[in-house]
Formats: structure tokens, sequence, C-alpha cells
């Protein structure tokens, strides 16, 4: 049965931090995975469904959560990988062009802005 880990110095990181998934992070997410003993057995230790370890797992997501990372490196013995990654923001990710904002939020480009020609009169 999963415990659940109440650690107040971490909350404020857990859903505000993110770090790109790369090749090596997926390495390690397959490990901690075999070590598990398969998806399946990782996503019930966790408490999530396989789905979201196999997205992971074919690295369909483009970051990881600081919660989702320490919900499954802290059951292997591999939890010290957590203070390698490089943490960031949402905008910080936005930055790097990780991620981009949802569609109908974006600003308009300074290009867009002087293409557009001003009405005939």
């Amino acid at each position: 049965m999963a415990r659940n880990r109440n650690y107040s110095n971490l909350k404020h990181m857990w859903d505000t931090r993110w770090t790109p998934l790369t090749t090596e992070l997926i390495a390690e997410v397959e490990l901690v995975i075999d070590e598990a003993g398969g998806i399946g057995s990782l996503g019930e230790i966790i408490g999530i469904k396989p789905r979201h370890l196999r997205r992971l797992r074919r690295g369909q997501e483009k970051a990881i959560s600081y919660r989702l990372a320490d919900q499954i490196f802290a059951r292997s013995e591999r939890s010290l990988i957590m203070l390698e990654l490089p943490w960031y923001t949402v905008e910080q990710l936005q930055d790097l062009g990780v991620w981009k904002l949802p569609w109908g939020q974006q600003q308009p480009s300074s290009t867009n802005a002087t293409e557009q020609e001003e009405p005939p009169e």
C-alpha cells in the first residue's frame, strides 16, 4: 500500500517545478519500472495509472513534475537523481521552448502586428 508523504518543505515545489524529459531520464524511469516488476506494479505502488507511466516511457511527455518524479524515484535506490536534475517553473520552460502556451493564450508576435495593414479609407 502506498504511504502518503506529507513533507511540508517540498509541497511548494511539487506542482510548480518541472524538468524536461530527456532520454537519460527516460532510461532511469525504465530502470525503476524494471526494479518494481513492471509498469502495473509500479503504478500500484505509487498510486497512478499505468498509462501515465507508459507515456513517460515512450517519451510522449515533454516534462515531468517534481511530485511525480519524487513518487517514482523515492521507491528505488535512484532517489539521489532528484538532486542532479534541473528544476524549472512553467514560465522558464516556456522561455526555453519546451512548453508552449495553450491555444488562445499566446501573445501576438511582433511580426504579425507589423504585417497587418490598416483598412483602406
